[in-house]
């Protein structure tokens, strides 16, 4: 298998142990509808070296391309994040490290 097979892999086995209702779905429903350009590995770094930052991270990610589309207004609005970014962020680090 290639390096390139075995991330997919990875990726695909991430997808088949979530569902879009999670915190860690909703993150991902926010990554599929994004168009970033760049270096994608640095950026996704980036969220778990501070995720205490996740809510500017995130409008990072959807406003890369200088649009925001209605797929990335949805997906941000359906993660909540107005009411209490730090209990999403643990939300989602419990579901990350129950992968």
């Amino acid at each position: 298998m290639s390096p390139n097979q075995e991330a997919v892999t990875i990726a695909i086995a991430v997808l088949l142990s979530t569902t879009p209702e999670t915190r860690l779905g909703q993150l991902l429903k926010v990554c599929l509808a994004a168009k970033v350009d760049g270096d994608v590995n640095a950026k996704a770094k980036e969220l778990f070296k501070d995720t205490d930052n996740l809510a500017h991270w995130v409008q990072e990610v959807i406003g890369d391309d200088g649009q925001y589309t209605p797929d990335e207004w949805q997906a941000l609005g359906e993660m909540d994040l107005l009411d209490n970014v730090e209990k999403f962020v643990a939300g989602l680090l419990t579901e990350v490290e129950a992968l």
